[in-house]
């Protein structure tokens, strides 16, 4: 399994999309192990009373059964933060929310870096904050790489705040 992709096709003057992509190890994992407890959960109070099986105990097995199967195949993106660069455009998609943002080029004024959160500030729109908590080291570093280098080849201010925050 491929945890963490980066992938640029990088030249300034065609730069076409690029793509960064990491899935969060931590939210996978509790939800794996919340689904085997939702289907364990089921089974065993199907077994339980399987003598004097009752509709709501069928209802209730089943459902938690089909509930955990659904929660644990689901994939809705949400333990993954995913950046794509079109030509004038940054499409950020990050861990915990089910819509991404569209942010134009030309708005970003500049990039923030801390121990804790991405920052983007645009002119004249609220600025943007990524969490980067439920990351583990390895995955800030990439971020932090990933932003670096964003910032480098589209002209646009960086500071850097690991001392604070």
């Amino acid at each position: 399994m491929r945890i963490a992709k980066m992938s640029a096709n990088v030249n300034l003057q065609n730069r076409g999309n690029e793509h960064f992509e990491i899935e969060i190890r931590v939210i996978r994992v509790i939800r794996t192990v919340l689904s085997i407890l939702l289907i364990f959960n089921g089974l065993f109070r199907f077994l339980d009373h399987l003598n004097s099986l009752a509709v709501y105990d069928m209802i209730y097995s089943i459902t938690t059964v089909v509930g955990g199967i659904f929660f644990m195949l689901w994939n809705s993106g949400v333990e993954k933060i995913s950046v794509t660069v079109h030509d004038n455009s940054l499409y950020i998609k990050w861990a915990g929310r089910i819509r991404g943002e569209e942010l134009m080029l030309k708005e970003i004024d500049y990039i923030s870096l801390s121990k804790s959160e991405v920052e983007i500030r645009r002119a004249g729109v609220k600025r943007m904050n990524y969490r980067l908590d439920n990351l583990d080291v390895s995955q800030k570093r990439q971020v932090y790489d990933y932003f670096i280098r964003f910032s480098m080849e589209n002209d646009i201010l960086l500071e850097r705040h690991f001392d604070t925050n």
